[in-house]
């Protein structure tokens, strides 16, 4: 738990490199104890993929993304706050690797879903529309 906290110190206060290898030896751990599919693990991997991409490492944070959104799906179903949570930090991956079919794709589901889970107006939700809005214009530009 101390790890994990200095991590998230070090992220926040952008020293993302100290933060990296105490990520990533916090997702190893908690793996080993807890399992792979435990929440704990997963949100370790949230962490960590967060902080992949911060450090210009997006395509290691695709890989924790996809992995994290699918068994976020599986335990807690897809409109579950944590589960949200996960899709937009993968639609941000998508949009740092201009991944946009992929980020379309996406934004389609997760769109209702928000709406649904938080309302129209949320702030979540808003980020969500304005971005799906934007990736037609990107693609006629």
């Amino acid at each position: 738990m101390a790890m994990n906290n200095l991590a998230n110190s070090y992220r926040s206060l952008g020293r993302v490199e100290e933060a990296l290898p105490l990520q990533e030896e916090v997702l190893q751990k908690r793996k080993q104890l807890l399992g792979p599919d435990h929440l704990d693990t997963l949100i370790a991997m949230g962490n960590l993929a967060i902080s992949y991409r911060s450090s210009g490492r997006a395509c290691d944070a695709l890989l924790l993304e996809k992995e994290a959104l699918e068994k976020r799906k599986k335990l807690l179903g897809p409109d579950h706050r944590h589960t949200l949570k996960t899709m937009r930090s993968l639609l941000k991956t998508f949009q740092q690797l201009d991944m946009e079919q992929e980020l379309k794709s996406l934004a389609e589901v997760a769109l209702p879903l928000h709406e649904r889970v938080y309302s129209v107006g949320h702030k979540q939700t808003v980020w969500v529309r304005n971005l799906l809005d934007d990736v037609p214009r990107k693609n006629s530009a």
